[in-house]
């Protein structure tokens, strides 16, 4: 799955084709099919290994906040998620809204 992350980002998902992976990956095509049955299949796999690393940062973090800490922890939860999105300009992120909402109960 690395290599097919590190060719998906450098030449595109519809360029990268399975033989690039294999090649980078230092496997057979057999191999490959024997986890995967297409690029779409490593992507929805890149996808749920994506979500599970944020998701875990964001626990780990949230956890750092002491027990009764609710604006800490809403605070830590929003600075966590906010490096893995990207908001058009104009938009409210979630930084900024989680720290509305702490400061209306100020």
């Amino acid at each position: 799955m690395n290599a097919a992350e590190r060719l998906f980002l450098s030449e595109g998902v519809a360029a990268t084709t399975i033989e690039q992976i294999t090649s980078a990956a230092a496997v057979a095509k057999g191999t490959f099919y024997l986890y995967f049955s297409s690029k779409d299949d490593v992507l929805a796999a890149l996808a749920d290994r994506f979500a599970q690393q944020l998701l875990e940062k964001i626990n780990t973090a949230v956890a750092k906040e002491p027990a009764k800490n609710w604006k800490g922890k809403l605070e830590t939860w929003a600075k966590a998620c906010s490096p893995a999105i990207s908001i058009p300009s104009g938009y409210t992120t979630f930084s900024s809204t989680a720290r509305a909402l702490a400061h209306a109960t100020d």
